[in-house]
């Protein structure tokens, strides 16, 4: 199951610590197609921005995510830098491997 992690984390905040998902901002950080993490709690959450690097997962993730949802094409890594929102739940999953347009990310933070 691809989103079994997220699914043990949601219930965890829910039932333990009594997180009312319905009145969440929440940030997909690398939201790819939002088919493994995302779709699974974004209908949960007040409003969802989902943030991607690569274009090509635009149309997907517009059609995986709820009205509500705010999709932005962009380098995550910058767009933190300008952005004031404020989130009440951040999920930053990134993906396995090198991505970006020029394959400058990995796996782990630099």
């Amino acid at each position: 199951m691809r989103n079994i992690a997220i699914k043990k984390a949601v219930s965890i905040l829910e039932n333990q610590y009594g997180v009312v998902f319905e009145d969440l901002t929440a940030l997909d950080f690398f939201a790819r197609d939002a088919s493994w993490q995302t779709v699974y709690y974004a209908n949960k959450v007040k409003k969802i921005y989902a943030w991607e690097v690569e274009n090509k997962f635009k149309n997907d993730l517009i059609n995986n995510l709820p009205p509500q949802s705010q999709v932005v094409i962009g380098d995550s890594h910058e767009l933190i830098l300008k952005e004031f929102q404020k989130f009440d739940l951040i999920v930053i999953d990134n993906p396995q491997g090198c991505y970006g347009s020029n394959k400058q990310y990995c796996e782990h933070f630099e």
